[in-house]
């Protein structure tokens, strides 16, 4: 049994700071692991990103989307698009309704 005088007082007892690199391993396999839920890149390389809430692409400069084949964009509500400068549509065929 240890004696009053082997005790060492509380403030003595050093408290160790988790080591950076540990922490930092931690902090990026946590943002993967979020990554991993929203991103997937199946084997044949068919990329899906899901969100339960809204996706957003903010770009500073262009966007530009292309298909070597079809491409379809779907709302199941409503849908705009407006361009501040001019809006160009072009196709083979353009149906309207």
């Amino acid at each position: 049994m240890a004696t009053p005088s082997t005790l060492k007082p509380v403030s003595s007892i050093a408290t160790t700071a988790p080591d950076p690199t540990t922490q930092k391993l931690a902090d990026l396999e946590a943002r993967i692991a979020k990554l991993e839920g929203v991103l997937n890149i199946g084997s044949s390389g068919v990329v899906t990103l899901k969100s339960a809430s809204n996706i957003v692409i903010d770009s500073a400069m262009n966007v530009t989307m292309k298909s070597m084949g079809s491409t379809t964009i779907q709302s199941s509500g409503a849908m705009s698009v407006q361009a501040s400068g001019t809006l160009t549509v072009k196709g083979a065929t353009i149906n309207l309704n």
